[in-house]
């Protein structure tokens, strides 16, 4: 009988402590949830990566994803890197290519950092830990989600 309340006890504390730990985790990361949709359908595959921009060196790779069926890749950012850092997404994609099979278009856009201001304000609420844009893949220069230009670049692979 000792057994089972000692076993019973170390499975609340555990289960506790996971909780805690779980929680913590989760309000140091911010996510970003972007939909990119190509001709008003959501694009599947495309790649997306979260940049650091450096001016002085190279820029540092963030984040990483891939689209899902539904054209959404979620990525999570530390709340440390927002905070200090100018971010760029940068997307690999190829979205109105049918015939060429062997071109890509790069496309790059920054994320103004007022975009963040609701996370860090004094009121904690979790819908503020996430970002949510669309991004229209087009072909031309278009105004981006994060009030940036996203600039689309067509390149060939080799």
């Amino acid at each position: 009988m000792k057994n089972f309340f000692k076993l019973k006890y170390l499975s609340i504390l555990s289960l506790l402590i996971f909780a805690i730990c779980n929680g913590e985790k989760k309000k140091d990361f911010i996510e970003i949830q972007l939909l990119l949709h190509c001709n008003y359908e959501p694009y599947q595959g495309g790649e997306v990566t979260i940049f650091k921009y450096k001016w002085y060196k190279q820029d540092e790779a963030i984040t990483y994803g891939v689209t899902n069926l539904f054209g959404i890749v979620t990525l999570k950012v530390y709340k440390e890197i927002v905070k200090n850092e100018l971010l760029y997404i940068y997307i690999e994609d190829q979205c109105n290519i049918w015939k060429r099979k062997n071109y890509i278009f790069k496309r790059k856009t920054f994320i103004k950092p007022s975009c963040f201001k609701n996370i860090f304000s004094l009121k904690s609420n979790p819908i503020n830990d996430k970002l949510f844009a669309v991004i229209p893949l087009r072909d031309e220069l278009i105004f981006g989600p994060f009030e940036y230009h996203l600039v689309s670049k067509k390149v060939e692979i080799i």
